[in-house]
């Protein structure tokens, strides 16, 4: 059975191993298109509406279009619907992208009604500063994605943390095994 969402709804993401991250969809279309902000914060269970409390647009680790397949199908369960959670809205952002050939920048956006309707600018629009304040720039992707693409990119950012981590944890002990202390 279909689920039913909208602009300014928490969802969770399952990953593998029985873990998940969070998104948020911003702006969803007529056809159910999301323009989503998900953020590699995991969890060993279904994340609640309080998990999500402290999130800002800052802090997402990808900002995107992505089909609406991971959420219209419920493999995405919704954990936190707009009247429920912050009710500010985020912004549609302007993404740059470079052209490796040219060297070209170029500016576009999406528009809300339907996020399959991409505007490209000349020049950086007056707007841009204004909605991408505070978003990292690294985590706006330009080209719509699958819902797959999306649970990939969030699974190399668990690996990249899970990475850091075993890093620590052999630098501690490396440390302890030379001062003595285990």
């Amino acid at each position: 059975m279909a689920q039913s969402y909208a602009a300014g709804d928490w969802f969770a993401v399952p990953l593998r191993f029985r873990l998940f991250a969070l998104g948020r969809a911003a702006a969803v279309d007529a056809r159910g298109v999301i323009l989503g902000y998900f953020f590699a914060r995991f969890f060993e269970r279904l994340p609640s509406g309080a998990d999500v409390l402290a999130l800002t647009p800052g802090d997402a680790d990808l900002i995107g279009v992505c089909d609406e397949h991971g959420l219209r199908s419920g493999e995405w369960p919704l954990i936190s619907v707009r009247q429920a959670s912050d009710p500010r809205p985020w912004s549609v952002p302007v993404f740059r992208t470079f052209d490796p050939q040219t060297g070209a920048m170029r500016w576009s956006t999406y528009d809300p009604a339907d996020l399959g309707a991409e505007i490209v600018f000349d020049a950086e629009p007056v707007e841009a500063g204004i909605r991408n304040w505070g978003l990292s720039m690294p985590a706006l992707s330009a080209r719509p994605m699958s819902w797959a693409a999306v649970e990939a990119a969030l699974w190399r950012s668990f690996r990249d943390f899970q990475n850091g981590q075993h890093r620590k944890y052999i630098a501690d002990m490396q440390r302890g095994l030379t001062t003595g202390v285990t």
